[in-house]
C-alpha cells in the first residue's frame, strides 16, 4: 500500500472482503486460477463504490441514479 500512495490514488484492500467471503461459503475466485469470479467482482465492485462515495466523488444526482433512486 506505501508504494500505492505516491500513485495519489486509493489503495483497496480486498483481501479482508474475500476473506470473508471465502468463510461464508462463497468463493470470490475462479476455480482455475485466482482471477475474481463473478462474486470477486460483486465484492470488488460494492467496495469500490464504498470508496469512491465516502471521498465524496459523486454529486447528489449521480449517488441517487447510483442507488436505484
Amino acid at each position: 500500500a506505501e508504494e500505492w500512495a505516491a500513485t495519489g490514488m486509493p489503495f483497496i484492500d480486498l483481501e479482508p472482503v474475500f476473506r470473508a467471503s471465502l468463510e461464508g461459503g462463497l468463493n470470490p475466485f475462479l476455480p482455475y486460477d485466482l482471477h475474481p469470479s463473478p462474486v470477486g467482482m460483486e465484492l470488488t465492485a460494492q467496495a469500490l463504490f464504498e470508496v469512491i462515495q465516502n471521498r465524496g466523488w459523486l454529486d447528489e444526482d449521480e449517488e441517487s441514479e447510483a442507488s436505484g433512486g
